[in-house]
């Protein structure tokens, strides 16, 4: 088994290696709010996030809703 990553979401492991299906990384994910954005800062950093195949179906099919309204 190479390298675990663990979900960022479900807090499952899994080995990238092994996915039959895809999965998301996301790198330095960051939020802002009005203010912050007006100074170019970051509200909250949380680094890289990483979800394993379940959790990135669901964020994508999450994403497809969203945009289609």
């Amino acid at each position: 088994m190479s390298k675990a990553i663990k979900c960022d979401c479900c807090g499952k492991c899994f080995d990238p290696l092994e996915c039959k299906e895809p999965f998301a990384s996301a790198e330095n994910v960051r939020t802002v709010t009005a203010s912050s954005a007006v100074v170019h800062q970051s509200h909250e950093n949380y680094g890289d996030l990483d979800f394993c195949p379940e959790c990135t179906k669901n964020l994508l099919k999450l994403f497809h809703e969203s945009s289609s309204q």
